[in-house]
Parts: structure tokens; sequence; C-alpha cells
């Protein structure tokens, strides 16, 4: 794993942890909306600087598929966390890995169905 894409990882995490983390210390500081837009955008631009270097449409399924988790993984974190005195550090990754997970598979199929595509030619 390269810098970079360790640097992708590391901002799409803080992308979904972060505003989950604003909705649960100080619920309604920040809207709804403009959180799950900074989860969304945060994991598809992880997304995309995850996949290789090489072709561009490894580089778009990354963004969509970061984008889908971002969202999934915000959306499932804040739900948990929601109503909560107290929470662990565990659960909230847990839930925000749990919630990102149609992402993650959903690039995971695409990249490989792509480069063994692109290797039988």
């Amino acid at each position: 794993m390269t810098r970079l894409q360790i640097a992708a990882l590391i901002l799409g995490v803080a992308a979904i942890i972060l505003p989950v983390l604003i909705t649960w210390e100080s619920p309604g500081s920040v809207s709804t909306p403009i959180l799950l837009l900074i989860a969304t955008l945060g994991g598809a631009v992880g997304g995309a600087l995850l996949m290789p270097r090489g072709r561009a449409v490894l580089h778009l399924v990354g963004f969509v598929c970061g984008a889908i988790g971002g969202a999934g993984g915000f959306g499932l974190a804040a739900w948990w966390v929601a109503d909560r005195s107290s929470i662990y550090k565990a659960e909230l990754m847990l839930a925000g890995l749990i919630g990102a997970l149609p992402g993650v598979i959903l690039a995971t199929v695409l990249h490989r169905s792509l480069s063994s595509a692109s290797t039988a030619r």
C-alpha cells in the first residue's frame, strides 16, 4: 500500500467519524445534510485515491463506491450514537465500518471484474 493510499484511507475514515462525533457531541450545531455531504465527499475522494494508478475508470469506480461507503458509514454510525449518553470508540468504528461495507464490497467486485476484463484482452 502506497503512502497516497494510506492517506486516502485515513481521509475516508476521518470523513465518516468526525461528522458522527459532531452529531453526537453537539446535536443540531451543524445540520445533518451538511455532515452527510462531508462524509459522502470524503468517502468519494478517499475511494478514488485508493484505487491503483493507471485507468481512469477505476478512479471513477472508487469515487462512486467511496461515496456510497461514506454515506452508509455516516448514516449507520450516526444512527448508532443517537440518544446515547456515552459510547466506546470501538462501537463508533465498528458502526462506521459496517455502514461502509456496501461501498467496499461493490468497489472490490467492480475492481476485480474490470481488472480481469482488461487482462483478458
